[in-house]
């Protein structure tokens, strides 16, 4: 079965040799055939002949790392991913970083798709965590995630508008946007969990707390390197990361302040809801403006980081 599935993509590619979903079936029937070489072997010829973006992504794939470090990335960046005609009649006036605080503050309720979208997040988010079942939290956080990364992409084109929640796409899409966001926090802060959770003595204390530091330093740039390539292996990719920080250093650690400042400032109200919640009959109001404030804190984050884009890009190279 696998040797005829290898065949019938031979033949599409015989037919549209420099086509990427061709020299990506033909890799995978290759691969499940037992011939990863011959697979890996075409795609880096059609590389040679036509070196795309697209086909670069694809031998990321599906060589090891060994075997990727001889290919050569394309002469020209990555291009910008198309943007809606309505975004481009919406776009944000261009200012300085620091002045744009006024549209990153009040972004998540400057318009009724915002509100929608923050009070019916609330409510996914409340529901997802009462005691149903995993699985429905993981598909609320998986959808929740594909938002948070289109308020990334949205906002760091300029756009003005709140998108909205996303159409729903294959279930695979969804699950993947859920995991570049899950990679990009262990990533990040995954060493500090390690440290903390192996021990509670002075060194370990001291070590954890030099990681979250780190982690805090690295998460925005990590969120955008791995919200543009969409490979959350690129969590990883430390001399991206670094380099791009560098090249736009003062604005980087005035995102880094923003996103640090409102997740603790969220985390000092939450504190004092849930002090009230404890005192008071209202306790279900108050419990959804916890999640409520989640969800604000998450989009204020998003934005921040999408706008540090918009405002460097030319800087930033890619």
């Amino acid at each position: 079965m696998s040797d005829a599935v290898l065949e019938a993509a031979r033949a599409r590619l015989a037919g549209s040799p420099d086509d990427p979903a061709a020299l990506r079936a033909f890799a995978e029937a290759a691969r499940d055939a037992g011939r990863r070489d011959e697979g890996v072997a075409t795609v880096r010829r059609a590389y040679l002949r036509k070196p795309t973006r697209e086909v670069y992504a694809l031998l990321r794939e599906i060589c090891t790392f060994p075997e990727f470090q001889d290919v050569d990335p394309p002469e020209k960046p990555p291009p910008i991913p198309p943007v809606s005609e309505a975004l481009a009649k919406d776009r944000i006036e261009w200012k300085p970083y620091a002045l744009l605080l006024d549209q990153i503050l009040f972004y998540p309720v400057r318009s009724g798709t915002g509100i929608f979208v923050l009070v019916s997040g609330a409510l996914l988010v409340s529901v997802a965590q009462l005691k149903i079942g995993g699985c429905l939290t993981g598909i609320v956080n998986s959808y929740l995630a594909v938002y948070l990364w289109s308020v990334l992409r949205e906002s760091a084109y300029g756009g003005r508008s709140n998108p909205g929640w996303p159409d729903f796409e294959s279930f695979f899409d969804i699950v993947r946007a859920y995991l570049r966001w899950l990679m990009v926090t262990l990533g990040c802060f995954g060493p500090f969990l390690f440290v903390i959770l192996s021990g509670h003595t002075w060194l370990h204390i001291a070590a954890a707390s030099v990681l979250l530091l780190a982690g805090a330093f690295y998460f925005p740039m990590a969120l955008l390197v791995v919200g543009f390539s969409e490979n959350g292996f690129n969590v990883i990719n430390a001399p991206v990361v670094f380099g791009s920080i560098r090249r736009i250093a003062r604005d980087y650690f005035i995102c880094v302040g923003f996103v640090v400042g409102s997740y603790i400032a969220s985390i000092a109200l939450e504190i004092g809801l849930r002090f009230a919640m404890a005192h008071s009959p209202a306790w279900l109001a108050i419990l959804f403006m916890i999640r409520a404030l989640n969800v604000y804190m998450l989009i204020l984050q998003m934005r921040a980081i999408g706008l540090l884009y918009f405002v460097r890009s030319k800087d930033l190279g890619w």
